[in-house]
């Protein structure tokens, strides 16, 4: 079974950020949103390491742009939530 990096990012940013966030554009598009790919990385039996790409939409480029710090913030959050939690 493989993880699903795109799917667990995508709920983890909708539940902070409570906007939309999917590996697709929906076809009604909300007001704001955000998309997830995988553009890269590296993956071997037990290890995933993936390049993701994140873009953020919005009414205007401003808008976006702000919607793309908070995404930065919560993600700089969440990898010091994990680093706090690990004890290896």
């Amino acid at each position: 079974m493989s993880y699903d990096v795109i799917g667990d990012l995508a709920g983890y940013l909708n539940r902070k950020l409570d906007v939309p966030a999917s590996s697709q554009v929906p076809k009604q598009r909300p007001v704001e949103f955000i998309t997830i790919e995988r553009t890269g990385g590296s993956s071997e039996i037990g290890a995933d390491r993936p390049g993701l790409s994140i873009q953020t939409w919005s009414t205007t480029e401003a808008k976006a742009y702000e919607l793309a710090l908070a995404v930065r913030l919560v993600l700089l959050e969440c990898w010091q939530e994990l680093s706090d939690g690990y004890s290896g």
